[in-house]
């Protein structure tokens, strides 16, 4: 955990959710500070099997190595292109995607 998850407290937490979140649904009273794999973390510690994972986009589990890997080493190459240009990292993916 980082300094500001050891800082606030559960509710804390919840209650600037209440405050400033977007409100699209109505959250778990369970505030989460981190993952690994199929597995969660709350702030006071407790551990979670994260059971979600074809709810949104974490199929492949929290902080894959691979995925990790491929956010740090593709920005040391093209960090950001616009539309208008072809990267040389984009078109292996949507190759492989379309099949």
């Amino acid at each position: 955990m980082n300094s500001a998850t050891t800082l606030l407290s559960t509710q804390s937490f919840i209650d600037l959710e209440n405050e400033f979140g977007a409100h699209n649904y109505e959250p778990l009273d369970i505030v989460l500070a981190r993952g690994q794999g199929v597995w969660v973390w709350d702030v006071e510690g407790n551990k979670y099997l994260d059971m979600l994972a074809s709810y949104s986009s974490l199929n492949q589990g929290h902080c894959h190595p691979r995925i990790l890997t491929a956010l740090i080493e593709q920005p040391k190459s093209l960090p950001w292109f616009p539309g208008l240009f072809v990267p040389t990292s984009w078109v292996p993916s949507i190759k492989k995607s379309a099949k």
